[in-house]
Order: structure tokens, then C-alpha cells, then sequence
């Protein structure tokens, strides 16, 4: 999965609150699993695993953190 993002909104991050910075970010390829149950809900959710960290504008950190420390 690759996400891309743009910050147009207060971004609130735990106690912090990041003001709308109009940035384009692009994620680092990032690796994510799901389970489902016979009735096809999802059950389990892993993931925010980056995988090349040196792609896209975020480092390690993925979209979320990049707006924090961009």
C-alpha cells in the first residue's frame, strides 16, 4: 500500500496541534495484513510497516509523522 496525503486541516497528534500546512506527502511503500471470519469481517489488522524508507517524503515515519517533523 502507498499513501499520499495533503495537509488541509488541524492536524491534532496526541497533545500536539499542527496547523494546516497545504504540503503534499507521498508514503513509503508500506506492508499491512488483515484477517477476516467466515462472515467476511475484518478481525485482525497489522500494519505501518514501511518498506523503503528512502521512497517518498516521510522518511521513517510514515504520512502521520511526516507532518510532524517535515
Amino acid at each position: 500500500m502507498r499513501q499520499t496525503a495533503t495537509h488541509t486541516g488541524t492536524l491534532k497528534f496526541f497533545l500536539s496541534q499542527y496547523k494546516p500546512t497545504g504540503k503534499n506527502v507521498l508514503g513509503a511503500p508500506e506492508c499491512m495484513s488483515f484477517l477476516f471470519d467466515s462472515e467476511g469481517k475484518c478481525t485482525t489488522y497489522t500494519g505501518a510497516c514501511n518498506r523503503g524508507c528512502e521512497v517518498g517524503s516521510c522518511a521513517e515515519g510514515g504520512v502521520l509523522l511526516s507532518e510532524c517533523y517535515c
